[in-house]
């Protein structure tokens, strides 16, 4: 489930420079498997060739240091059960693959806008806010609405 805190406050309970904490923290096999390799290719359009080669378009060939924000902070979240995040970095496109980390998982993140979460089944979001359970991203943004 996707435990949400909705809030612009810096706290210690999340970790909210995702570049500094990826690029320290993260694992080569973080980029080897389906997911990432998944991830990496719908929200930054680049291929990876290797644990730590990444094909962008854009950049040519870099390291994992060079994903976006968006795409380390999903990966942090799919392999890092130490740390609540900021996810907040996240665009929109990042959405329905925070969703799906949560659905074999317990998170809990920090966010600080209206994301555009996709209405899976089940949509398991928890509102921490109010301890409310929105059935669908409608509901979700009248909850968001409520509580800002």
């Amino acid at each position: 489930m996707l435990h949400i805190k909705i809030t612009s406050e810096i706290s210690n309970e999340f970790v909210h420079d995702i570049d500094a904490y990826f690029d320290s923290t993260y694992d080569p096999d973080w980029i080897d498997n389906d997911f990432s390799k998944a991830l990496i290719e719908a929200v930054d359009k680049s291929h990876v060739v290797a644990p730590r080669i990444i094909d962008s378009p854009y950049l040519g060939y870099v390291d994992p240091t060079h994903l976006s924000g968006g795409v380390k902070c999903v990966l942090c979240l799919m392999f890092d059960s130490n740390r609540n995040f900021d996810i907040t970095v996240c665009g929109d496109n990042c959405a329905e693959w925070i969703q799906s980390v949560a659905a074999n998982k317990d998170i809990t993140v920090k966010l600080d806008y209206l994301m555009k979460f996709v209405d899976k089944k089940p949509f398991d979001i928890h509102v921490m806010n109010n301890d409310s359970y929105p059935c669908s991203a409608k509901e979700f943004a009248d909850i968001y609405c409520e509580v800002r």
